[in-house]
Parts: C-alpha cells; sequence; structure tokens
C-alpha cells in the first residue's frame, strides 16, 4: 500500500504543479470566478500535466532518446512557470488564483475510496502485489516498459531494429513476421512502441525502471489504476463543479464514476493504457464546457454543459467498454 498510494500521490502531484501555470495561461484574465474554484484548477492543471507528459514521451521517444523524457518533462514544465509569472507580472495577476469552499474538500474522501478500490494490489502495508484477469494486454504492458530501453533509444531505431532483423525494407513487411522474433518480450514492445504507438505510459513507465530497477514492474498495475482512479475522482468532481450549484452532485458524481465497475473489469483484463488516457477523455468535456460557457447569458448553459458531457461519456463507453 505505501509504494502504490506515495508513487500515485506523487506523480498526480508533479503533473498537477507542471500543468497549473498552463491552466491558468489558459483562463487569463477574463476567466470568471467558477473556473478557479479549487476543484476546476486541479482538474485542468490535471489536465495539461498529462498533456505535457505525453509531448515529453513524444519528443525524447520520436525524436531525441527514451532516456531524455524525465528531462524534457521538467524543462517544459519549467518553461510553462516562467510564461506564467511573465503574464502575471505583466497582467497584475494574483499568483494563486484559486477559491475553495468547504464542500470541495469532501474530495478527500473519493481519494480514500480510490484507495480502498484498489486493495488488491498489495498484500501487506509494504508489499505491493501484481494482480489482473485473463486479457492479455496487461502482460504486454508489463513486457512493453521491461524492454523499451533495450531496444533502441528513438523510434526509429526501434524500427531499423526490427527490420534489419528480418532483412525487410519497411515496416509493412516486418509486421507479417513480428511474431516469429524470438523473444515474447521484446515482442510486446515492437508491437506496443513501434507499431501500435503506446507510448504515453510505456516511455514514462520505463524511466521508473531505469531509477528503481526491473522489480519496480510489480508496481506499474497498482500504480496505474490508483493514479488513474485518483485522475478520474478529481475531474468528475471538477467538470460536476463547473455545472451545478449543488453541493453534493460533485461528490455523489465522483464516487459513482470511481466505483464504475465496467471501467474495472476492463482494467483487470487488459485496459491499462485506456484507463491511463482517462485524464484526455475527460478534458474534452471541459474543454466544451469552457467553450459554451463564453456566452455568460445563455441560459441553456447546463443544458448544454450536460449535453456535452454526455457526448464524451458515449465516447468514453466505447472506448473503454
Amino acid at each position: 500500500m505505501l509504494v502504490i498510494v506515495s508513487a500515485s500521490l506523487l506523480i498526480l502531484m508533479l503533473l498537477t504543479f507542471i500543468g497549473f501555470p498552463l491552466a491558468q495561461l489558459v483562463l487569463g484574465k477574463n476567466g470568471g470566478l467558477l473556473f478557479f474554484r479549487l476543484p476546476v484548477i486541479l482538474s485542468l492543471s490535471i489536465l495539461f500535466g498529462f498533456s505535457v507528459s505525453a509531448l515529453s514521451a513524444t519528443i525524447s521517444y520520436g525524436i531525441i532518446g527514451l532516456d531524455y523524457y524525465p528531462t524534457v518533462l521538467i524543462s517544459l514544465g519549467l518553461i510553462s512557470w516562467i510564461l506564467y509569472l511573465v503574464y502575471a507580472k505583466k497582467s497584475s495577476l494574483k499568483l494563486l488564483r484559486t477559491k475553495a469552499e468547504k464542500s470541495d474538500f469532501s474530495i478527500l474522501f473519493v481519494l480514500v475510496w480510490c484507495v480502498v478500490l484498489t486493495r488488491s494490489q498489495w498484500e501487506t502495508f509494504t508489499k505491493p502485489q501484481l494482480v489482473s484477469g485473463d486479457g492479455p494486454d496487461t502482460s504486454q504492458n508489463l513486457m512493453t516498459a521491461l524492454s523499451a530501453r533495450t531496444l533502441g533509444g528513438t523510434w526509429s531505431e526501434q524500427a531499423d531494429k526490427i527490420n534489419t532483423f528480418f532483412g525487410h525494407d519497411s515496416l509493412r513487411q516486418s509486421v507479417f513476421d513480428l511474431y516469429r522474433y524470438p523473444s515474447f518480450r521484446e515482442q510486446a514492445g515492437f508491437d506496443y512502441l513501434v507499431y501500435g504507438t503506446r507510448w504515453g505510459l510505456s516511455v514514462p513507465y520505463s524511466q521508473i525502471l531505469r531509477f528503481f530497477g526491473d522489480k519496480a514492474i510489480l508496481w506499474e498495475t497498482g500504480i496505474v489504476i490508483t493514479t488513474s482512479l485518483f485522475v478520474l475522482g478529481l475531474m468528475v468532481f471538477g467538470i460536476a463543479s463547473l455545472i451545478t450549484n449543488n453541493k453534493h452532485i460533485p461528490l455523489a458524481a465522483s464516487l459513482i464514476s470511481v466505483s464504475n465497475s465496467l471501467l474495472l473489469v476492463q482494467y483487470f483484463n487488459g485496459g491499462l493504457s485506456q484507463v491511463w488516457s482517462l485524464s484526455g477523455l475527460l478534458g474534452i468535456s471541459m474543454v466544451l464546457i469552457l467553450i459554451v460557457s463564453q456566452n455568460k447569458n445563455d441560459k441553456n448553459l447546463s443544458f448544454r454543459s450536460l449535453l456535452a458531457i454526455s457526448r464524451i461519456l458515449d465516447n468514453f463507453d466505447c472506448h473503454i467498454c
């Protein structure tokens, strides 16, 4: 429990810290007071934090080298903070523009419930364990994280490696021979990184293995589900805070979302990457709310916002289930 929960909270705090200045820049000087509520700012910060992480994974693995992911992530985070500090100074804005109400702190109950839902991922307070269902994707995600740094530093290096091994000139030819590759672990790596482009999870986690050793692979399923449920709970709470004045609905919506049995079943049968992408799916709904809220006199704001949420939930069901 200690390892899984601590690692998940650290990841969440890091991404929130990196995304916070971008959230403030997007809201600018004209953002309504509602958007500076603590749960809303947290949700936007998480969304942009994951975006910066994805961009860092693309730059490092796609161009300069897998092991540069931490450097790129920190550099982009520093750049965003510098831009925000300069903008805040020129615009005479408060650095931390947030407004917290007592009801906002009920989100802590959701975080505790998320920890309860991931109880299967550890045996004791200090001993994680790996638990999953029958789907093949879990093992492939784990093998991809393990093999990522051994296949080559960039996408092109890994693509050249598999083409050279089979004596082909293109990946289109090599894909037909992929499962003749002698290592199951490296098969998974080529499948998910070179062909599947599942970089957003595998690239960052390969760096955790780099610093903590291969034994940390036993933490991956627990860290992914715990962090993802934290993100889901926080972002749903933030979205609900935007579309209702009722103090109890955000908490109820958040608890229902993280307790989604279809989501948990999909995860345990291999949906690690899909669960990790929840922030992006929920982020679309936040963007739609930001768009429709531009007209402050729109009496149908709540209806349009709910419509936007329903559409993204349709997308959510198709993607996850």
